[in-house]
């Protein structure tokens, strides 16, 4: 039940994913989102950690797919383990939003 949840939020997902690892370092390069204040080392740690993970599982879930469906005639083995990217890519999505959430702030209008 699982994997078939997975893969019906996977498109979503992973279009959502590429948005963020796209607009913001657009965001934070132009002045409109910042880290938090308090706990900044640390804020920034999580963040800088998470985005690299979720910028390194969307790659490679991207090689994945496309390594699955140009080479269909797979083994079980590779079937087995892109769906275990494929099943895992929501939570590290959820860990990103959830450091995001609270390391992340907009820029306070003055």
């Amino acid at each position: 039940m699982l994997t078939v949840v997975a893969l019906l939020f996977l498109p979503v997902v992973f279009v959502m994913s590429s948005y963020r690892l796209y607009q913001l370092p657009r965001d934070v390069l132009a002045g409109k989102k910042w880290l938090n204040s308090e706990h900044r080392l640390v804020y920034a740690l999580a963040w800088a950690t998470t985005y690299l993970a979720l910028g390194a599982y969307t790659t490679y879930l991207a090689y994945a797919i496309v390594t699955v469906v140009a080479l269909w005639p797979v083994s079980l083995n590779e079937l087995l383990s892109t769906a275990s990217v494929v099943v895992g890519f929501p939570f590290v999505y959820l860990a990103y939003e959830w450091v995001y959430f609270h390391a992340i702030a907009p820029r306070p209008v003055r």
